[in-house]
């Protein structure tokens, strides 16, 4: 089946996202009558947030990479009214779902996840903040406690010094400091400087660390290419689920091996 997606945003994601939509078969590019809108903001588009309301609230599926600060309930009284479906992704989102909770499935049980990213920052880059990564954080504790959002307490701490900037998020369940996130930005790397990332796993049967290094190949930009695969893949379910806010599920799914004949 083929879904028809308008874009709305502009930037290295808007970008990577028009593209990877004319590679693929089961979707097709419109201006309008789409079966899903997908807006993915500049960081300085201060507009994006009541488009996507509107949106919602007029009928429209929406995929955004957009910041929301607008409440849950907020947004889910604008999908009721439209009978819509809101799907949020993001460069946070991916990393957490791709990398951090695939991680955590070799586990038996976690007490705590730390996990570092540390990037040169593009220069229309606003400052790391917690609505980019409150998302993420409520996925983790989601899929590894079933707790639910409200029940996550954040603390942020904000440090600028002359050559970076650094995020710090403590995530908690009632006394239960079950996640650190920190984004570090080097303004003065420049483009093209590699993103580095540690994780760290506290659990059983052992604790888990992992290192690893982002470098791109060529001029397009490593995570804005994952985010849109995140995001495009998701489109078929969003067009299908029914009205409310979707999530990912990054459990494992299981097919038959076609390659394989009798």
């Amino acid at each position: 089946m083929t879904y028809r997606v308008a874009l709305h945003g502009s930037g290295i994601l808007a970008d990577a996202i028009g593209v990877q939509i004319l590679e693929r078969a089961d979707l097709e590019l419109v201006t309008d009558d789409a079966d899903c809108v997908l807006v993915a903001p500049d960081p300085r588009d201060t507009q994006a947030e009541s488009t996507i309301l509107e949106l919602l609230a007029a009928g429209r599926n929406v995929a955004t990479t957009a910041d929301l600060r607008t409440d849950q309930d907020t947004l889910l009284d604008s999908c009721r009214r439209g009978g819509s479906t809101l799907y949020r992704t993001g460069f946070a989102q991916f990393l957490i779902q791709r990398f951090v909770l695939t991680a955590t499935q070799g586990m038996s049980s976690i007490r705590h996840i730390r996990f570092v990213e540390s990037r040169s920052a593009d220069p229309v880059e606003p400052p790391p903040r917690t609505e980019t990564y409150r998302p993420a954080i409520e996925s983790v504790a989601r899929e590894l406690y079933a707790a639910e959002a409200a029940a996550v307490r954040i603390v942020s701490d904000f440090e600028q010094l002359s050559d970076r900037v650094t995020l710090t998020e403590r995530a908690y369940l009632d006394d239960h400091h079950f996640l650190t996130l920190e984004a570090i930005r080097y303004p003065a790397a420049g483009p093209g400087a590699p993103a580095a990332y540690t994780l760290r796993i506290d659990g059983d049967p052992s604790d888990l660390v992992m290192q690893w290094e982002i470098e791109p190949n060529d001029d397009s930009d490593v995570l804005a290419v994952g985010c849109a695969h995140v995001l495009l893949d998701a489109v078929g379910a969003i067009c299908e689920a029914e009205a409310g806010l979707l999530i990912d599920n990054p459990d494992p799914h299981y097919q038959h091996d076609d390659r394989v004949h009798r």
